[in-house]
């Protein structure tokens, strides 16, 4: 009866182990279902894409063939392109030399073709003989005198005027190398002293005295601001009913006092006719040898004297007429 008592006992814990090994399987089943359902509650998940590259052609080089005339590259321009691609790519001294080659034509290829193999083959001594040949043929005074006599023209922006600037100090720093020690001051000073408007020109030089360290692109930016809110306020003032005549008057002086030789020619002119008009009414007062006596003058039908008197017809004297003349008839 015990044995029979054991083999229940034992077939019940077996099964009761079953039992906790499925609980443990269904437990784990559910938090896997319910970690999946967060994760779609989340939203989708990302889905990876396949990515393009784009490689960028190579930069083409233009060729240069020495010309001068207008609209082809000089041969700084020309330089900065060619160093430009060549360090886009990987290259030895000898294949930069080799490209450089490839882009010359005409004159410019045939002086590099009759040049020793040690020009020929190094990139640095071909660009040397390229730019001392081609390169530019005024002087370094002729740059030098064009940059200081540069003043802003009518129609001339202030970012223009700027730009003409900086190109002809490039050209003075090409022709001779440290020619301008302080070149960027000098520069700024020129831009300063050569704009346009009197009033701008002061501003311009106020703001140089309080920062002496200012460069042309702060005073350009300075001058762009001055007259942007100029413009603003004779806008304003031009819109303002009461104070056109005033601003009209204003304008009117301020074109006068901008004038001076005109002026000057004016007030010559109105001299020279007062002493003409002096001249006259002193030549007019004086009596002349050549004065005639007063003359008779006429009034009606009768002939009358200064005073009054007829004159007779008959025999010209004053005081009766012809009808009542007593002198003997002629005959």
């Amino acid at each position: 009866m015990s044995d029979l008592e054991d083999n229940d006992r034992g077939s019940e814990a077996q099964q009761l182990q079953q039992l906790r090994q499925q609980v443990a399987q269904l437990q784990a089943e559910n938090n896997r279902l319910s970690g999946a359902q967060g994760v779609e509650d989340a939203g989708p998940l990302p889905v990876r894409r396949e990515q393009a590259l784009y490689l960028p052609r190579e930069r083409r080089c233009p060729k240069f063939s020495g010309s001068r005339t207008a609209g082809t590259l000089s041969i700084e321009e020309w330089t900065e392109e060619a160093q430009s691609c060549i360090r886009s790519r990987y290259m030895s001294d000898l294949e930069k030399a080799m490209f450089l080659y490839d882009h010359l034509e005409g004159e410019a290829r045939s002086e590099i073709k009759y040049r020793p193999v040690t020009v020929r083959e190094n990139p640095t001594e071909m660009i040397s003989v390229l730019k001392e040949v081609y390169g530019c043929s005024k002087s370094y005074v002729y740059w030098q005198q064009r940059f200081f006599d540069r003043k802003q023209k009518e129609t001339e922006s202030l970012f223009e005027f700027s730009h003409a600037l900086m190109d002809l100090m490039a050209k003075v720093k090409q022709s001779k190398q440290d020619s301008i020690a302080n070149a960027d001051m000098v520069l700024r000073d020129q831009f300063c002293e050569n704009v346009r408007d009197p009033m701008l020109r002061r501003e311009l030089k106020r703001k140089v005295r309080a920062h002496e360290g200012s460069s042309l692109l702060d005073v350009r930016q300075e001058a762009t601001r001055w007259v942007e809110e100029g413009q603003t306020s004779r806008e304003r003032t031009s819109s303002a009913p009461g104070r056109r005549s005033e601003a009209s008057y204003t304008s009117q002086c301020d074109a006068t006092a901008a004038q001076p030789s005109e002026m000057a020619e004016l007030k010559e002119i109105v001299l020279k006719q007062q002493a003409q008009l002096d001249m006259l009414v002193q030549h007019l007062g004086q009596p002349t040898s050549k004065s005639r006596a007063p003359q008779p003058y006429r009034e009606g039908r009768f002939k009358r004297a200064l005073d009054g008197q007829p004159i007779c017809i008959r025999c010209e004297q004053p005081g009766h007429i012809a009808r009542y003349c007593q002198s003997a008839p002629p005959f």
